[in-house]
């Protein structure tokens, strides 16, 4: 005699379920850009992405859509390398929203915008004109960017501070109220609580520590095309190797002396 299996419908069900979620992510990735706007270079520890790729999983080498949300965890960094050669880490416990992408037949930028919303980052400028890059911040947002620099969104304040390593670049609170950071390890901030402030590369009015701007102290964890020489000389003009504690940025009150070393 011989049985016939009947297909399990349970499994038949399952398969079906499967192959729905697969094809609606793919949907989800048309949706959200039709064409990549670069691609996820190194993804390390604990990162993951919204909308998932079809893979369900977020690996080095993925493309990256306009509309996906990067988060980090508290081991996690991202590298990405867009088209047009503009390069971006994504720090540890950091949160990134890629908005808009808009590139020439020559792979220049017409529009780039991403959204910075909490942790420490490096951007560094590729090909394209500086007026196409924008970063939006919560308490507004860095624009007209040329060469590179660091910056960190604490995520309980809501302070924000960019440190130039390279180049130019213009700071800007959400009333229109800018300054120019054109100085080599010069700083600019912004936040809830004050206009947008600049300060010089030795200011003490600034305290900082080595979790805020991780790559200005070490960029060991970083590609060698990630990576900046200058960081060294901004490192030592600011002290960064010694300890210190973020005090924010003044918010009105008396600028804190950073502790100094007895061997000064």
């Amino acid at each position: 005699m011989q049985f016939i299996r009947r297909p399990d419908s349970n499994n038949r069900m399952w398969s079906l379920v499967v192959a729905a979620l697969l094809g609606l992510i793919s949907l989800s990735q048309a949706a959200f850009g039709l064409d990549p706007m670069g691609q996820a270079i190194d993804v390390d520890q604990v990162s993951t992405i919204e909308p998932l790729p079809a893979h369900l999983t977020f690996l080095s080498g993925d493309d990256l859509y306009a509309g996906q949300i990067i988060t980090t965890g508290p081991d996690g960094q991202v590298q990405i390398l867009f088209k047009d050669q503009t390069k971006m880490v994504i720090g540890p416990n950091s949160q990134l929203k890629l908005e808009e992408y808009l590139l020439r037949a020559d792979n220049s930028v017409v529009s780039f915008a991403v959204g910075a919303l909490r942790g420490t980052f490096r951007f560094i400028a590729g090909e394209s004109e500086a007026g196409a890059y924008v970063i939006n911040l919560p308490v507004g947002g860095i624009r007209g960017l040329v060469g590179a620099f660091d910056f960190y969104i604490d995520p309980v304040n809501g302070n924000e501070v960019v440190w130039m390593l390279d180049g130019a670049a213009e700071i800007c609170d959400q009333n229109g109220e800018c300054v120019l950071l054109q100085e080599l390890c010069s700083f600019g901030a912004l936040s809830p609580a004050f206009d947008p402030m600049l300060f010089e590369p030795e200011s003490s009015d600034m305290v900082l520590s080595t979790s805020d701007f991780p790559y200005v102290w070490s960029q060991r964890g970083l590609r060698h095309d990630f990576r900046l020489p200058v960081t060294f000389v901004c490192a030592w003009m600011h002290r960064l190797d010694r300890p210190a504690t973020f005090s924010g940025i003044g918010l009105g009150a008396e600028p804190r002396e950073r502790e100094r070393d007895p061997k000064d």
